[in-house]
């Protein structure tokens, strides 16, 4: 991934958020393939807050992650009581691939500056799709999906029949995947990985083109914030479940598209550590002199999205 600096306008978190999350792959590694899911979670969880207390940072204790998510959480310093940046933890994002011994699980910590969380109609689910900078131009979910994907190919110089794209595997993504299908595209069916997911789509790695799903909109969120640093695209609606979700909503919202800007309108900073092999990231290398692990970090403050592994010495 290439490295573009650019004038820093507000301070960074990153360097605390990439020492979090190598500790909580560091430790769910740990219990991968032996122990049971949550038991890999809140491994990560302690990590995660363990690096925070060594930082300085003051954020809830367990994270809220019970579910895998902690909704916002402020970040605190010790000398001030306004939150410089509010924080979302997906400590051991699947978690449950990790502790069956699969591939594909990652800890990720995103971080919003004030004014950078948009404020959304509270449903749960969202319509999105996730490109990489060729899907500027060519998303647009007033369209079908088969024209955004053929928009796509055209934008990338392609034919339909070479895009990749990613869809969770869910029963809500069956009529999707019934029409990339007969778009032509090729398809790659995640088990979990939401984040794993758009994170590929936003970068093109693994070869994939795009990432299309019915989400969570905090993950919807998050998403873009991940796809604005790596110079990718998303578009996204509202997605009601029922009627009184429709009345949340409200007509304005029902038939509004939310772009990259909406969705991740200031600063944002991320790191993503790998916690089992896959797609996007190795997991943890363990029994050395040192123990390895391989991280993204990306910064809308420095203008930066770097890949990196680091060694982790033993004392």
């Amino acid at each position: 991934m290439e490295t573009l600096e650019r004038g820093i306008q507000h301070p960074t978190c990153a360097p605390v958020l990439l020492r979090a999350t190598e500790l909580a792959a560091l430790a769910a590694t740990r219990g991968a393939g032996r122990a049971e899911a949550e038991e890999l979670r809140q491994r990560a969880v302690r990590a995660i807050g363990h690096a925070f207390d060594l930082a300085g940072f003051q954020v809830e204790p367990d994270l809220g992650v019970r579910h895998g998510t902690a909704g916002w959480t402020e970040v605190l310093t010790e000398e001030s009581e306004v939150p410089a940046w509010y924080l979302v933890a997906y400590p051991a994002e699947g978690a449950s691939l990790a502790a069956s011994g699969r591939g594909g699980a990652i800890s990720v910590l995103y971080a919003a500056a004030p004014g950078a969380v948009p404020d959304l109609p509270p449903l749960r689910y969202m319509l999105k799709v996730v490109a990489g900078a060729a899907g500027r131009d060519a998303l647009d979910l007033d369209d079908d999906l088969g024209d955004n994907l053929r928009r796509l190919a055209f934008a990338r110089d392609v034919k339909v029949g070479d895009l990749l794209v990613a869809v969770l595997e869910r029963p809500r993504h069956q009529d999707l995947i019934n029409e990339i299908k007969s778009a032509g595209a090729r398809l790659v069916l995640l088990e979990e990985g939401e984040l794993a997911g758009a994170l590929l789509a936003a970068s093109g790695t693994g070869g994939v083109d795009a990432m299309v799903g019915i989400g969570g909109l905090q993950e919807t969120v998050v998403e873009a914030g991940l796809a604005r640093c790596l110079g990718g695209e998303i578009t996204a609606k509202l997605w009601p479940r029922n009627d009184e979700e429709r009345d949340l909503a409200g007509p304005e919202g029902l038939g509004r598209t939310y772009g990259i800007g909406d969705l991740a309108p200031g600063p944002v900073e991320a790191a993503i550590t790998g916690i089992s092999d896959g797609l996007l990231l190795r997991g943890p290398r363990l029994g050395r002199p040192w123990d390895e692990t391989e991280s993204i970090v990306l910064s809308t403050v420095t203008g930066t999205a770097r890949r990196l592994t680091t060694r982790h010495h033993r004392g």
